[in-house]
């Protein structure tokens, strides 16, 4: 767990190995190499390590969680939603759980039942960037922009290199037609992503706003 919090993932996938070695039943050690593969998109071997740790152990919460998250990933939304129902009965303040059902409810255009979740993220993680921004763009969604705005707001959008802060608040900006301050945020996003091609098209589209020559160039 400290090689993984310190940046080496490949040697703590290999000393969890060694404790399966010791104890195949370990189901950490388990779920750890599972959470390693998910970040790397390794979605088979982590579905591989989830279904032995749920033969060990059928109600781990943990490796529900991560079971639904491997679907979410996989583009199984509805899958997902259905496995993740039963964690979040289970485990009502599972934070992780409520993320992934906030971004699952929004892949889904459900944005009340989003929101719900996503506000109990922010509540209990108030500094977490991902719940916020995806709450803000739930509310944007949802056609209030100043909701969306305020929420944004503790990431400090005016001086974030983040690519999805500055996407979010680039939305904002358009629906408010701020077309000048949308432009700033997407040429920010587009700097740290080039090849995004939505980030491009919003960026054109800010751009030919302001009757700018370059928009035609991005688009």
């Amino acid at each position: 767990d400290l090689l993984h919090a310190t940046g080496k993932p490949g040697e703590a996938a290999a000393v969890y190995r060694d404790i399966l070695q010791v104890n195949p039943r370990h189901t950490p050690a388990r779920l750890a190499l599972a959470g390693l593969a998910i970040a790397e998109n390794r979605l088979a071997d982590a579905r591989k390590e989830i279904g032995a740790a749920l033969k060990d152990a059928p109600n781990n919460v943990q490796a529900r969680y991560l079971e639904a998250l491997v679907d979410f990933r996989e583009g199984k939304t509805e899958t997902a939603r259905d496995r993740l129902a039963g964690v979040l009965k289970a485990a009502p303040s599972f934070v992780p759980a409520l993320l992934l059902g906030g971004s699952i409810e929004f892949t889904l255009g459900n944005l009340q039942t989003a929101e719900t979740h996503l506000n109990k993220v922010v509540k209990a993680a108030p500094r977490n960037p991902h719940a916020r921004r995806l709450l803000a763009a739930t509310q944007l969604r949802a056609g209030r922009p100043d909701d969306a705005t305020r929420t944004l707001e503790p990431l400090d959008p005016e001086d974030s290199s983040d690519v999805g802060v500055n996407v979010v608040a680039g939305e904002i900006a358009l629906a408010k037609k701020e077309w000048a301050k949308a432009a700033a945020h997407f040429e920010k996003a587009a700097e740290a992503s080039p090849e995004n091609a939505t980030i491009r098209t919003e960026l054109g589209i800010a751009r030919m706003a302001q009757g700018d020559d370059r928009a035609m160039d991005d688009l």
